[in-house]
């Protein structure tokens, strides 16, 4: 075929296998057999030699489509003279071409169907894995699920037993408990029969009047005579006002026990309130075998008899440490001792500051500000456990825990003392107590006595009933605040405060330490301090 007219030299098919034709100065010779086709065109005319002549071979492929194999063609010189097809740098165009393409064509239709058919199957089976798996996750969970029950069921029968066991032996402290104060109750109203018994035979009064006119006597003649005079039984009186402490504490025991009968977690606590009694009632022994000590030693005399309307009476001046801070101490000290003492004190077994002459005397600091050498913006355990040193010439902060032990065996009153500017200010609070941890020390007030608190509007009664707080519990009533972060210490916060002798302390004193109604003041010392009100 000339390319350049586009004319069509000849052709061959099945239907007509062979060709011979002269056309136009053209002659073509041709043959399709056994698959292979072969063209010879023999050109006479000079311009046929200048053209270009191309060979195509069509076909159709397995899917229907037409296939064209197209190859140019050289023109060489034929041994007469002509210009002839050369044969061998010609290449020769089969059909065998066409059918290894079909073949090609239908293999990789094959591998397509083969490749179809591995990847249905494969599918197929990563199915059938993930339900197996599925299923076997099933029984899985389904076996871990009886096993967690058949655990728990078993967990749960353990801790029945475990609270059973202890409710019995709580039930069983509590008859100890009630036996023990049986026992405890009768012990002590026979010894006071005895004593009023031991009393009214010896007429006691009459022997402290006639032992009133051996006073001028030489110290060791007084001490001989007071043995005679004086029986040993009688000495009890000096340890009569323990009597009624003791007592109120075994009954604040006796009804924690009752009212905690069902809590397995107050075990711990209860049997440390037995020890504490035992604790107080050797306390008693030892002060009586002091005060014993005192009169018959070779310490002189410092007994004076005073004269009364009706009856005289005894008062001893000690001179020795005293060992407990108590209620009307005060009575009993030398004027020159100390305002303010650090003494060990018997229930905590822990160093506190006893204030020995304010009111009589006997008030266990709690919270002191005087210089503001001690950091008060502390965490929960700090405030917990207490901080600082309890000494005359430190700030401190006792402890919530060590004040709540204390409110909660005897009742107690508060006394709040505030120095603004060059005036003293005091708060008596007529009963006062802290709650345990898990109320979160909530704090209780009785009725108040002072110029600076209202009782209601002022001071520490508008902090009355209210959790305890600090910079990591948040225990205020402040919806969307926290009183104790932005206040910078622990305090009864409400929303937020009237009242703050734990503040950041600023320039000499506590800043913005108490409102008394109409103005807040400041305090250059801050003390609260407690006292057992029998």
């Amino acid at each position: 075929m000339n390319n350049k007219r586009g004319v069509l030299l000849g052709s061959l098919t099945s239907q007509s296998p062979t060709i011979t034709r002269v056309y136009n100065g053209r002659k073509v010779d041709g043959l399709l057999q056994a698959g292979r086709a072969k063209l010879r065109v023999e050109l006479v005319k000079r311009e046929d030699c200048s053209a270009e002549f191309v060979c195509q071979v069509k076909g159709v492929d397995s899917q229907g489509r037409e296939v064209v194999s197209t190859t140019n063609l050289v023109q060489q010189q034929s041994h007469d003279g002509h210009q002839v097809y050369d044969r061998n740098p010609m290449p020769v165009v089969s059909l065998q071409v066409l059918t290894l393409m079909q073949q090609l064509t239908q293999s990789i239709n094959g591998l397509e169907n083969r490749m179809e058919d591995k990847i249905t199957s494969l599918g197929n089976n990563v199915k059938d894995e993930i339900a197996s798996l599925e299923n076997r996750m099933e029984d899985k969970i389904s076996s871990l699920g009886v096993n967690v029950k058949y655990e728990t069921s078993a967990l749960e029968n353990k801790l029945e037993d475990k609270i059973s066991s202890m409710e019995n032996k709580i039930e069983d402290m509590q008859k100890d408990i009630t036996i023990f104060e049986y026992r405890l109750i009768n012990k002590l109203d026979l010894l006071q029969n005895k004593l009023e018994k031991n009393i009214e035979r010896n007429s006691y009064p009459n022997k402290v009047m006639h032992l009133d006119t051996k006073v001028s006597k030489t110290p060791k003649d007084f001490r001989s005579q007071a043995k005679t005079d004086i029986p040993e039984d009688t000495l009890d009186l000096m340890w009569q006002q323990f009597y009624r402490e003791q007592k109120m504490a075994l009954k604040n025991v006796s009804e924690y026990f009752k009212g905690n009968s069902n809590d397995t977690s107050a075990l711990i606590a209860m049997e440390g309130d037995l020890d504490l009694l035992k604790s107080y009632g050797q306390m008693i022994l030892n002060e009586t075998e002091t005060i014993r000590k005192v009169l018959t030693s070779d310490v002189p005399s410092r007994c004076v008899a005073t004269q009364a309307t009706d009856t005289p009476k005894l008062q001893p001046q000690l001179p020795q440490q005293p060992d407990s801070c108590l209620r009307d101490m005060g009575k009993y000290l030398n004027q020159s001792y100390p305002h303010y003492v650090t003494m060990t004190q018997f229930i905590l077994q822990r160093q506190i500051l006893c204030d020995t002459k304010t009111d009589g005397g006997g008030w266990i600091v709690i919270q002191r500000r005087i210089n503001g050498n001690v950091y008060f913006n502390r965490d929960w355990e700090s405030y917990k456990k207490g901080f600082g040193k309890p000494e005359p010439t430190e700030d401190f902060w006792l402890g919530n825990d060590a004040i709540y032990v204390l409110t909660y065996l005897q009742p107690y009153e508060l006394r709040v003392e505030i120095t603004s500017g060059d005036k003293d200010y005091v708060a008596l609070y007529k009963t006062f107590k802290l709650e345990d941890e898990t109320n979160k020390y909530r704090i209780r007030l009785g009725a108040v006595t002072s110029s600076i608190d209202d009782g209601k509007n002022a001071g520490l009664s508008y902090s009355n009933n209210q959790a305890f707080s600090t910079v990591d519990r948040d225990n205020d009533g402040l919806s969307g605040g926290h009183c104790a972060e932005s206040r910078q210490c622990g305090w009864w916060f409400k929303a937020c405060e009237l009242s703050k002798l734990t503040g950041p302390w600023r320039n000499g004193e506590v800043y913005e330490a108490w409102y008394n109604g109409t103005r807040w003041m400041s305090a250059t010392r801050t003390e609260m301090k407690i006292r057992t009100l029998q």
